[in-house]
């Protein structure tokens, strides 16, 4: 059986040395976590704007646009609501990814899995790739 990272520090047979060494490793290990976790947050956070600045783009072609234009494509209102629920994706799943690996460090068996976190990138930046066609394809 695996002992946790902390009954493994409290092992008599270590030396000074390496129990402050592992000890070291074991705090490093957490900070990255939050570190990622925060990262995630950012990045969410970055998408809520971009949703807000679109938005507030769309009011603006709206006002500046001559009496006699056709109205905005109505898929102009959808895009910074996609970008909405796209920040809110990402913070769900990064947070849940954050417990999860908090989880498995404090049990001794965090091993990573870099799949998750791929999936994580490649479906935001799939998702930003969509939105941004249906944008230009709206404005076209």
């Amino acid at each position: 059986m695996q002992k946790r990272p902390l009954e493994v520090l409290e092992d008599h047979e270590l030396t000074d040395w390496q129990r402050a060494m592992l000890f070291q490793n074991v705090q490093r290990t957490r900070l990255s976590n939050e570190r990622n976790f925060l990262n995630w947050v950012r990045a969410s956070l970055a998408f809520i704007t971009l949703g807000f600045v679109m938005h507030r783009f769309e009011l603006f072609v709206k006002q500046t646009a001559p009496a006699n234009a056709s109205e905005p494509s109505g898929i102009l209102v959808w895009i910074p609501l996609l970008f909405f629920l796209l920040g809110g994706v990402l913070v769900a799943l990064g947070t849940w990814e954050f417990f999860r690996v908090r989880k498995e460090i404090n049990e001794g068996r965090w091993v990573g899995l870099p799949i998750i976190r791929d999936a994580l990138i490649i479906t935001t930046l799939i998702s930003l790739l969509a939105v941004l066609v249906i944008f230009v394809v709206a404005n076209s």
